[in-house]
């Protein structure tokens, strides 16, 4: 998961929602996809390539949606977050993980990647791609996280880790991993947490 650290709120969305004073997201609909271009443009965007915040995997304008970290349903306790700025991410549109899979599933212990880094409570396992607490106090958070965002359940996207993985391990083997480790546009914090294993430990 990206750490999203948030922009001011942009002016055309204050301004919009001072004018029109929307009562659902849907009343929003004429300036969501200038505010997802703007998020995606200014706070998703990693080595020139926008990013879902939940599984790393480029996006685009054409494949992604905005997504409520915490859940706009109507009738749930968080509904008044519906405009709230800071509870808005990018989101891939894949079904079996992300946004699309959490829908209005939320916990308190999920790790909000806004507010919190989840770098600070996630890593992975080198062997099979997974991501798994970085600690034995964050297990049940990024178990539960890792539930509602099917981060190790979506077999397309475990399946693309592990590419990742094998492509990074055929370079160390050629003593070329310096040279392509910067190369790869999806996964940064995959590729951050290989380079600490293989080239920080000077493996």
């Amino acid at each position: 998961m990206l750490n999203i650290n948030k922009d001011a709120e942009p002016a055309f969305f204050t301004e919009f929602k001072e004018q029109h004073q929307p009562k659902s997201w849907d009343d929003l609909k004429p300036v969501t996809t200038t505010l997802r271009q703007h998020m995606m443009e200014q706070e998703q965007t990693v080595s020139d390539k926008a990013l879902c915040t939940y599984c790393e995997k480029t996006v685009t304008l054409e494949s992604s949606h905005i997504d409520h970290i915490r859940p706009k349903d109507q009738s749930g306790r968080y509904a008044h977050l519906f405009a709230d700025y800071n509870n808005l991410a990018v989101s891939c549109c894949s079904k079996n993980s992300c946004g699309q899979k959490k829908d209005n599933d939320y916990h308190d212990d999920f790790i909000n990647p806004v507010e919190e880094n989840p770098a600070d409570y996630m890593t992975y396992e080198v062997m099979t791609g997974k991501v798994v607490p970085a600690s034995v106090s964050a297990k049940n958070r990024v178990e539960n996280t890792c539930e509602m965002l099917g981060l190790n359940s979506c077999y397309e996207l475990l399946r693309a880790r592990i590419l990742v993985l094998l492509s990074l391990n055929a370079y160390r083997e050629k003593g070329l991993l310096d040279y392509y480790i910067d190369t790869f546009e999806q996964f940064p914090t995959l590729i951050d947490f290989y380079r600490r294993e293989y080239l920080q430990r000077g493996i």
